[in-house]
């Protein structure tokens, strides 16, 4: 069976699939794998976070079994004591209709919630993916929204804000719902530049959306970026003040 065959047979695996070359390289991937988050399948070997007793077992040629890793689970098969690299394959553990998919999404938008966003502060803390840039969005007016036009009208305002804000964002990013009308999005790996263009995305898909609803959506957004990595909750705090700066100026800056 020569290698075209041999991909063949691991594009049907219904798991992400990787293998890295002693160098630590990622040097193939199947379909699945990349679809999922590239925390589980980084392009080093050395940025994947596994504890040093696991590093232990690797680097004697035991295959280490890794549980619950971003909602999957982790099978790491070490080449020659991890001289002629690794072979990882990840199985999604999240139950969309289950309870560990509840426990981590907001019900209304399918995004993330407040309780799983409080897990990436810490996970932001060792520093690998610095510079994290953090927006915070704010629906504008949704108050006068129920108020005028019920409740079932604002539910769909809040359903359509994460929609946009779903397609605006890259895979790597992390976007929550706080609750009511604020979104908080977290982005690793960006500087200023990618934050602004994420809000610029936003925007725009706000204004095609606007030109076939009849009830007008209009968000507020503020953000900041730093490389400190033990200021994840000032960061939220700076950009949160940033974007109730400009929903008072009632302008478009960031």
């Amino acid at each position: 069976m020569n290698i075209k065959e041999y991909k063949k047979i691991l594009e049907l695996l219904p798991l992400g699939f990787a293998f890295y070359d002693g160098n630590g390289d990622l040097i193939y991937s199947n379909k699945n794998a990349s679809r999922i988050s590239p925390d589980i399948f980084p392009k080093k070997f050395k940025d994947l976070i596994i504890s040093p007793k696991n590093i232990r077992k690797l680097n004697t040629g035991k295959t280490t079994f890794i549980d619950d890793y971003l909602y999957y689970n982790l099978n790491i098969k070490p080449l020659n004591k991890m001289e002629q690299g690794c072979i990882i394959l990840a199985r999604d553990t999240s139950d969309k209709s289950g309870y560990a998919y509840r426990a981590t999404h907001d019900s209304m938008t399918g995004l993330y919630n407040r309780g799983f966003l409080e897990t990436e502060f810490e996970r932001f803390k060792n520093g690998r993916d610095s510079p994290v840039s953090v927006i915070f969005l704010d629906i504008d007016k949704l108050k006068t929204i129920n108020d005028t036009h019920g409740h079932v009208a604002g539910d769909k305002v809040i359903k359509n804000t994460g929609e946009i804000i779903k397609k605006s964002i890259r895979k790597s990013d992390v976007a929550a719902r706080m609750g009511g009308d604020e979104f908080v999005i977290l982005i690793p790996k960006a500087d200023n530049k990618i934050a602004l263009r994420i809000m610029d995305t936003i925007n725009n898909k706000v204004l095609r959306q606007n030109k076939k609803s009849k009830i007008p959506l209009s968000v507020s957004m503020g953000y900041t970026t730093a490389n400190d990595k033990n200021g994840m909750r000032f960061m939220l705090s700076t950009a949160d003040r940033n974007m109730y700066k400009n929903k008072n100026n009632n302008r478009q800056t960031y």
